[in-house]
């Protein structure tokens, strides 16, 4: 939650994200990556950037059951890629 929270900030504060906002909330907040998907689970921004264009509900349908409410909490770990 403080992740999303930092996120939300950061985009409040002007509008948009660049890349070198993300990278920097990323070492900020200790992930390996972040990624940001439109309300049609492509990823729209990323410290990827071979992720931009793919869908989250291709990896796993439970992620769409969460933004379409059918599903309240994840039954795993959120889980994008190995590492």
């Amino acid at each position: 939650m403080l992740n999303a929270a930092y996120l939300l900030q950061e985009l409040d504060s002007d509008g948009d994200l660049s890349t070198s906002d993300l990278e920097q909330l990323k070492n900020q907040t200790g992930m390996s990556d972040l990624y940001i998907t439109d309300q049609n689970g492509i990823f729209i921004k990323s410290t990827e950037k071979q992720a931009i264009g793919l869908s989250l509900f291709d990896i796993w349908d439970g992620y769409r059951m969460l933004i379409t409410g059918e599903a309240d909490i994840l039954t795993s770990p959120l889980k994008l890629k190995n590492e």
